[in-house]
């Protein structure tokens, strides 16, 4: 990676870790989370809303979300309800999704400019059928409301 972005800031770590401890503003995150639970997370839903800290005024967060899953733990089922307040954990509509992802934005003085999903499996519609989740990344274009509001969240 260094070689095809030389300019870039490249950090590999525990982002559940690192969003709480770095004070550095970044104009792109990528929150590869695993897809289900691990440890005591869920996804990549303990990063909120600390992600919006990190981010500069104009910026680009990548997730991986699951829109379909056939088989979640009783736990996995409960916090995505939760996170996303929907009845039905196993299927939730990208809008759905992305009016939650707003929701927090707004909240944290960003608003959503564009978003679009992708989904991570090549030939997708030819491996549905065999796989237990629909993985994607959904990437959502944030910027922030105001400058004054986006400099105290550095604080």
């Amino acid at each position: 990676m260094r070689k095809a972005f030389p300019y870039a800031t490249i950090r590999i770590t525990d982002s559940f870790e690192e969003i709480k401890r770095t004070p550095k503003k970044f104009d792109m995150v990528v929150a590869d989370a695993w897809a289900g639970m691990f440890n005591d997370h869920c996804e990549h839903f303990e990063l909120f809303p600390d992600v919006f800290r990190i981010l500069s005024q104009s910026s680009i967060l990548i997730l991986n979300v699951i829109p379909e899953a056939r088989r979640l733990s009783p736990k996995h089922a409960e916090r995505r309800c939760a996170f996303y307040q929907v009845k039905d954990p196993t299927r939730i509509p990208l809008e759905v999704m992305v009016e939650r992802y707003k929701a927090f934005a707004e909240e944290c003085g960003f608003q959503v400019q564009w978003w679009f999903y992708k989904d991570r499996y090549f030939m997708y519609p030819l491996r549905r059928k065999w796989l237990k989740k629909r993985l994607g990344f959904l990437v959502l274009k944030l910027q922030a409301i105001s400058e004054s509001h986006w400099q105290n969240k550095g604080e």
